[in-house]
């Protein structure tokens, strides 16, 4: 059992790891709305894993954990406000493409009755 003092060590470093996550799926969001992360994916990730990293040596500075575990927690803490912001995005850009597609769908339906109509009137002006 951890004791008291291994808690009171590791507990400020996840939490500012998980803040981190929160902080930074905000970013990559904000920069994705704009356009903008077009080639950057891997500077995300190489800074997340950057940080998380950093978070890992100094709780092994302090702490003698499983270093397998130890990886465990910090990249959980740090990672997952990002799994769940992207699976977020993700499922509001599926949604926004569904509408667009409905959306040309019935113009193409419209301007399809538009041309039929068009054609039937010719072709009735003719007889």
């Amino acid at each position: 059992m951890p004791s008291i003092e291994t808690f009171s060590t590791l507990f400020p470093i996840l939490l500012s790891l998980f803040l981190f996550g929160l902080w930074f799926d905000g970013y990559v969001g904000k920069e994705e709305s704009q356009g903008r992360d077009v080639g950057k994916t891997w500077i995300y990730v190489v800074f997340g894993v950057a940080l998380t990293q950093i978070g890992v040596g100094v709780i092994d500075l302090f702490v003698n954990l499983n270093a397998g575990l130890l990886g465990f927690l910090c990249y959980s803490c740090s990672g997952t406000p990002m799994i769940l912001g992207a699976i977020r995005r993700n499922d509001a850009l599926q949604k926004q493409l569904a509408d667009t597609m409905r959306k040309v769908t019935d113009r193409s339906f419209e301007l399809g009755a538009l041309c039929a109509n068009v054609i039937w009137r010719k072709n009735a002006s003719r007889s």
